[in-house]
This record gives structure tokens, sequence and C-alpha cells, in this order.
């Protein structure tokens, strides 16, 4: 059964062990859009406006954050690593954040989102 989602997809909270409790410390967020898979596979629209909802969310709160946009296999590992790198050089004080949207489907009317 699909179940509509209103939320992140993909949400990973990184950091140290007292990452949490400390809100003083840098905070780092990746955002990652993907709107498009290529081929003959949908293109999932609402993947940017969420994604810039989120990224205006995380701005206010007080995250730095970086924004990739319909990333290869590849070029997503890289993405990865390299925010995590970011994460590292920062501290243990850092909390980590990374928003992923546009896996799954998209109705083609309504356009609701769907995770499979």
């Amino acid at each position: 059964m699909l179940r509509q989602l209103c939320v992140p997809i993909l949400l990973i909270l990184l950091g140290g062990p007292d990452a949490g409790a400390q809100a003083d410390g840098p905070r780092l967020a990746l955002v990652i859009e993907q709107t498009s898979y290529g081929n003959e596979l949908t293109r999932i629209a609402l993947a940017k406006s969420e994604a810039d909802l989120i990224e205006a969310a995380l701005q206010e709160t007080g995250f730095a954050v970086t924004r990739r946009r319909d990333l290869k296999k590849n070029d997503l590992a890289d993405a990865l690593d390299s925010f995590r790198r970011r994460l590292e050089r920062a501290g243990p004080l850092a909390i980590g954040f990374v928003y992923y949207t546009g896996h799954g489907a998209q109705h083609p009317q309504s356009e609701d989102s769907y995770l499979c």
C-alpha cells in the first residue's frame, strides 16, 4: 500500500555523541534534490519545492546549507563523502543534517508524493 508523504523521505542526523545536547556547535546541512532520473522514469516535480522549504527552514535555524541537484550515483557518493569530511572537520559539537527528496513516485494528476 502506498502512503502519502508530507515529510522528508530520507533524513539522517549526524554528529558526535554530545552533538544533540550541545546547541552551540556548528550546524551543517546537505540538501539533495533529485527531480530527474533520466531515461523513462517520471520526473519528481515537487522535489524542488520540498527542498526549497527544507533549505529555508534549516537556514532560519542557523544551519549552513549546501544544496545539490540531480546527482548521478558517483556524484551522490562524492557529495555525501564531502559532507562527512566537512562535518568531521567542524568538530565533535557539530550537528549534521542530510535531507534527500525525490525518491519514490509522484501521482501524475494530484502530484502527491509517495514512497514505495
